[in-house]
């Protein structure tokens, strides 16, 4: 999946990268490369001055998401979609702190609602019981 930037915007995408190094793991680091160069090429292709951009413009970049498949024809995630939006409201606040736009549209999304799971880590009832056996011996010898 090599989404290729035009030289203006792949030295902008360095820039970014070599600012964040310091702040993410190298697991962390390597998802924030890929998703940033996805956001980017995203914004090339629409044809969307990076210094333009607005809360119409993160309103259809949310959208894309929220339409997009992946190679495989599978739906982006909630949680996938969260990272892709976190990794633009990154981007632009690197942008804002650099004195490259004066606000960051990011900021004014309102994300997706993550689904709540439940937890996978539970007790078998064998489980129970033995915590409950151990429990009433350890309390007789007291």
């Amino acid at each position: 999946m090599g989404y290729v930037l035009s030289s203006g915007t792949a030295d902008l995408f360095e820039e970014f990268l070599a600012s964040q190094r310091p702040r993410v793991s190298t697991q962390g680091y390597v998802s924030l490369e890929g998703r940033a160069r996805r956001m980017l090429t995203w914004f090339e292709t629409e044809e969307v001055d990076l210094f333009e951009v607005g809360i119409a413009e993160a309103l259809r970049y949310q959208a894309w998401l929220s339409e997009h498949v992946d190679d495989e024809g599978r739906a982006y995630t909630t949680g996938t979609m969260h990272n892709y939006l976190k990794t633009a409201r990154r981007f632009f606040d690197y942008l804002v702190a650099t004195e490259r736009v004066k606000s960051n549209p990011f900021q004014e999304l309102r994300y997706p609602r993550l689904s709540s799971h439940l937890s996978r880590n539970f007790l078998s009832e064998a489980q129970i019981g033995m915590c409950q056996h151990s429990w009433q011996v350890t309390c007789s010898n007291l």
